[in-house]
């Protein structure tokens, strides 16, 4: 109805020589929504918010891993996390339709208002106008009423836009240009970086542009794995993402005590399998955390009960002896845990207990064994030289004998020699 108030030319019929609102807005729009309607059936990506559906009933999450062809892994609103949800059960959630904002006139030259359409652009991945404000000098770095830039609203969207799209990572790239420098913080509390709102968003191909673009990949581990954002946890580490702790940041934990804290045992596997491949293992789990324990990962483990952490933990081959500067040991905290956990987390204490009491009697049983082989192995060595020993030693005696013999029957051959010469002269003699 509203289209027939209009003349074919495309004039107001008010009087107005200005052209009519062209319809390429409702048409990208169009576009966009055919686009993510596509992609809600076949190519859903990790960072997606996404409804996943059960019993009849859709349940809102976010993917935040592809482990098959078959599954995503979800982790849904309320924390909770699932490793294999089937593809067919799960649909792109609902977007909000792009509302763009039109400045004429005096708002068009309002410095203001360009930097809030250009950030609203960076947040909707609206390349176009993008490229428009950049045209005339808008500032990707100059903050909004928020305290983002456009730069960050561009790496960070909000839940009801676009996430990891091609679009986005294109705008990525053009705004990360334009901005001159990818370390700029935001002006929050937590003074984040670009690539920080990225990797805690899980989007995987936006991390990996910012990190070609030369982004510092310096604690942006740390915000996937606080995110359970596993993808981006998998490709950081492939990107070479340091790790460590530092003091006031994350509780001073590492990524891997990180994910011990939250229970993730799917980013703590997701770590140690790496380190195994890196021939890192053994100085990830013995990394100590900067203030509270001071000590490693089994150790958090312990004193946060999460039991499937640590069985995770022991059979990487942590140390279930190990003790922090004051002599406690992990199972010191598991006890301790257990006697004053409440009945939700009671049983996962006792068998976190379980597990090292468990680790420990194996670790002694082959400390045993260690000793009795090496005992055996030395008695044998002995006993082979005392055999040998022995052997020469028969050999030099008998060799002796033989030459004590041999001797003693010249001696005689002599004697009897000397004897025979004498009876012969006196024989002689006597016939004289």
């Amino acid at each position: 109805m509203a289209a027939a108030n209009k003349p074919e030319d495309g004039r107001s019929q008010d009087g107005d020589d200005s052209p009519a609102e062209p319809t390429v807005v409702c048409q990208q729009t169009a576009q966009r929504l055919v686009y993510e309607a596509a992609r809600s059936t076949s190519d859903l990506r990790c960072g997606d918010h996404v409804e996943v559906e059960w019993e009849g009933t859709w349940y809102q999450g976010c993917i935040s891993d592809v482990p098959t062809s078959e599954t995503y892994a979800v982790v849904y609103e309320t924390g909770d996390f699932e490793v294999a949800v089937p593809r067919s059960a799960v649909r792109l959630g609902p977007k909000k339709p792009r509302q763009p904002k039109k400045a004429t006139g005096k708002a068009s030259k309002n410095k203001r208002a360009n930097l809030e359409r250009l950030c609203n652009a960076a947040n909707e991945s609206d390349l176009e106008t993008i490229m428009e404000l950049l045209r005339e000098g808008v500032s990707t770095t100059e903050e909004d009423e928020l305290g983002y830039a456009a730069v960050h609203w561009v790496c960070g969207p909000d839940h009801d836009q676009p996430g990891d799209t091609i679009t986005r990572r294109a705008c990525v790239a053009l705004v990360g240009r334009a901005s001159g420098s990818l370390e700029l913080k935001d002006g929050s509390a937590l003074k984040m970086r670009p690539i920080f709102h990225s990797a805690s968003l899980n989007l995987v191909g936006c991390v990996k542009t910012l990190a070609h673009l030369g982004a510092s990949l310096s604690g942006a581990l740390h915000w996937a794995v606080g995110h359970r954002a596993h993808a981006c946890v998998r490709e950081l580490l492939a990107l070479g993402a340091p790790g460590g702790a530092k003091a006031g940041e994350w509780e001073g934990y590492t990524p891997l005590q990180l994910a011990v804290s939250l229970f993730d045992n799917y980013a703590a596997a997701i770590l140690l399998e790496h380190a195994e491949r890196r021939g890192g293992l053994r100085r990830m789990l013995g990394e100590a955390q900067v203030g509270g324990l001071k000590a490693g990962a089994l150790h958090v483990a312990a004193d946060k009960a999460a039991d499937d952490c640590m069985a995770l933990l022991l059979r990487y081959g942590a140390d279930a002896a190990a003790h922090n500067p004051k002599g406690v040991t992990p199972l010191d905290l598991a006890r301790k845990s257990a006697k004053s956990a409440p009945a939700a987390t009671k049983e996962a204490a006792e068998r976190c207990v379980d597990l090292l009491l468990t680790s420990l009697s194996e670790r002694a049983a082959m400390a045993r064994q260690r000793t009795s082989w090496t005992s055996s192995r030395t008695a044998g060595r002995e006993l082979s030289n005392g055999t040998r020993g022995g052997t020469r030693g028969s050999k030099e005696r008998a060799r002796a004998a033989t030459d004590g013999a041999e001797s003693s029957d010249a001696e005689s051959r002599h004697r009897r020699k000397r004897r025979s010469r004498r009876d012969s002269s006196g024989s002689e003699d006597a016939r004289r």
